[in-house]
């Protein structure tokens, strides 16, 4: 879009509360999106951060957004940073501006404090055109994830937002194993009773968490595999750059010999001109020379004729 003379790209970037998602994929796409559009030299003048006012509190889900989005954005770059609440409307302004406190001196606090700027998006058009106001005059800035994968070479399992993500997976891994401990001590104990109705409810909730913790190691390959990936990835892209310096060296190589072949060629030609031109200078002065002489010789046979 065309803003105050400024030619504005808006992009829209997944959260970590996706319903169709995984953490994983998510943070995958992200990365590669941002680490690619560095790649070819292409910078984030702004990031805003979309949080809803409507949330009674910040659960989990919202927690891990808003550590992932630091591990992603990096504190060098939280003064491009703005953290703005949304869906006003859908809570009275007295609660609303109470959590709106609570963001500001709890949740968002050190964000604020290392130069991210807190905002409200009401819903218009006025408030949205106000974010961007805020943006679009900010230097463009490399995040810590662009740093991380492009200029240090790492695979994103070691990048400050994978290390994260880990973390969150091997908690979740490990309390979802605990619960399963105890769920199966509740089974044995209901099975000693013959308490069939138990039984069956806490075999469903054991199947729920099998389920969750078959989701948690999917996700903890997906991101093992995608160091993989990273380093095939980076194995590839230094064999082409090898053979892309082997061609460019093989045409610079070229060029010099034809250059210095074309240079030789002209130098012979200009001093062949050179000489030339003294040549023809020599001969058009003689030239001159004799003229004057004759005419001096018809002045004076003239002269004497007279006589």
């Amino acid at each position: 879009m065309d803003y105050q003379g400024v030619k504005l790209t808006l992009l829209d970037s997944p959260g970590f509360n996706d319903t169709y998602r995984s953490e994983t994929q998510i943070l995958d796409s992200i990365s590669s999106f941002l680490s690619g559009s560095y790649s070819h030299g292409f910078q984030l003048s702004g990031i805003i951060y979309l949080h809803a006012i409507s949330n009674p509190r910040m659960e989990g889900s919202a927690r891990l957004s808003l550590r992932m989005f630091r591990r992603l954005v990096g504190d060098d770059s939280l003064s491009n940073v703005i953290l703005s609440s949304t869906h006003w409307s859908r809570v009275s302004l007295e609660e609303s501006t109470r959590r709106e406190a609570d963001l500001q001196d709890k949740f968002w606090k050190d964000l604020l404090d290392k130069g991210a700027t807190m905002m409200r998006h009401t819903g218009d058009r006025d408030s949205a055109l106000a974010l961007i106001d805020a943006l679009i005059d900010k230097s463009p800035v490399v995040l810590d994830i662009q740093h991380e994968l492009v200029d240090e070479g790492k695979d994103l399992i070691d990048t400050a937002a994978g290390i994260e993500l880990n973390k969150e997976l091997l908690d979740l891994q490990r309390r979802y194993e605990s619960d399963l401990r105890g769920v199966r001590e509740e089974m044995e104990t209901a099975i000693r009773a013959n308490d069939q109705r138990n039984q069956s409810e806490l075999n469903e909730i054991r199947h729920q968490l099998d389920n969750q913790l078959a989701n948690v190691k999917r996700n903890q390959s997906s991101l093992r595999e995608r160091e993989h990936v990273s380093s095939r990835d980076r194995q590839r892209m230094q064999s082409q750059i090898q053979i892309l310096q082997m061609r460019f060296d093989k045409e610079k190589e070229e060029l010099e010999r034809k250059f210095n072949h074309e240079n030789q060629q002209l130098r012979s030609r200009l001093e062949e001109e050179r000489s030339a031109s003294a040549n023809s200078e020599f001969w058009s002065n003689v030239t001159d020379i004799t003229n004057t002489l004759m005419n001096g010789f018809f002045v004076l046979l003239s002269v004497y004729a007279k006589k």
